[in-house]
């Protein structure tokens, strides 16, 4: 079937968080803002969190701008659109400076204990009403391309696989999936021809994980992404070919609650639809049901998730970078509060 991956809701596991992480069905834990105070916490936490279980996926959301859950010791990074006005001005400087973000934030959290940042966005910029917003590189799907697949390379020089996001693109879906339900009527044609250039650029380019996203596209499928059949298996497997692992967006959103009210029913039908790792976040004392709901569906063999652990890479000029990447940040300052 496939696997969880949960959170946790404090600084270390509380015993009781212990207690499910050891479970065989949990493959993974993602952290928040409020797990990370500076790096020798987390990587006191991601220790703790490593002594539960071997093997357990500790990942992030780390792309920059808006979404940058370790901040305190950490560099701040510019959102993916200002690499995307860079790019307007100077190509050659974006992709340089996009691979050199990617490589000290992997380093950064490597450093920590971390595996992973939930990363690049190959989302095409789309309209203001759409939540991705300034988390796109560009409206232009070659673009983003290039751009995201730069930062994966820089990535991977610091010994971090990537996870592209979100599959088959929420860029130009109106609403946000985290509070309410997202459709995007274009046909199938249209979409080939778009949002998924930069998902099939970085497949090519060899990504390590892809996540599906909780928009419906009825011209494809009835249901959201997450929980299709057709768009892993048809779509992601077989048109393009991609063997990575799978990954949902949290089933905890709205747009995929309205699809299929019961969390437990959400999980094994992206299971079924080929999501080997279900993402379920902030749901407190609901993780304890939702592993006991799930008792009797078998674990994800420990092998399938090695992609995403790498071994660790080269160290950057992180003083250097850092200075490189300050007119970047200063010209996208607006965009940085937390939201």
């Amino acid at each position: 079937m496939g696997a969880l991956v949960l959170d946790v809701e404090g600084l270390q596991p509380t015993r009781e968080e212990q207690a499910l992480l050891s479970d065989p069905r949990v493959a993974g834990v993602v952290l928040f803002a409020r797990n990370c105070s500076n790096p020798e916490q987390l990587h006191t936490l991601c220790t703790a969190l490593r002594d539960i279980r071997a093997g357990l996926i500790l990942m992030v959301d780390q792309e920059g701008g808006r979404v940058q859950r370790c901040t305190d010791g950490f560099t701040r990074l510019p959102p993916a659109a200002a690499f995307g006005a860079c790019h307007d001005r100077d190509p050659q400087a974006a992709l340089q400076l996009a691979q050199e973000a990617g490589w000290l934030m992997a380093w950064e959290l490597r450093s920590a204990g971390l595996d992973i940042s939930l990363a690049p966005v190959l989302d095409v910029a789309g309209p203001e009403d759409s939540c991705i917003g300034d988390r796109a590189y560009h409206a232009d799907p070659a673009t983003v391309a290039r751009l995201a697949i730069a930062w994966m390379h820089g990535a991977r020089r610091a010994g971090m696989a990537a996870v592209g996001k979100h599959y088959p693109g929420h860029g130009l879906a109106s609403g946000d999936t985290h509070t309410q339900r997202c459709v995007d009527t274009r046909p199938a044609v249209a979409l080939a021809a778009h949002d998924l250039i930069p998902f099939t650029a970085a497949i090519a380019a060899g990504i390590e994980g892809i996540m599906l996203g909780h928009v419906c596209y009825p011209a494809v499928a009835q249901q959201p992404a997450s929980l299709s059949a057709t768009w892993i298996q048809r779509w992601l497997r077989v048109q393009h070919g991609y063997r990575g692992l799978v990954l949902s967006d949290d089933l905890n959103m709205a747009a995929a609650a309205a699809h299929i009210p019961a969390l437990p029913a959400r999980v094994q039908t992206a299971w079924r639809a080929g999501c080997e790792l279900a993402l379920c976040c902030n749901l407190g004392s609901g993780r304890a049901a939702l592993l006991a709901a799930l008792r009797d569906s078998s674990p994800l063999p420990a092998h399938t998730t090695r992609p995403l652990q790498c071994r660790p890479g080269t160290a950057p000029d992180a003083t250097a970078i850092r200075k490189r990447l300050q007119p970047l940040l200063q010209h996208s300052s607006a965009s940085l509060a937390r939201p």
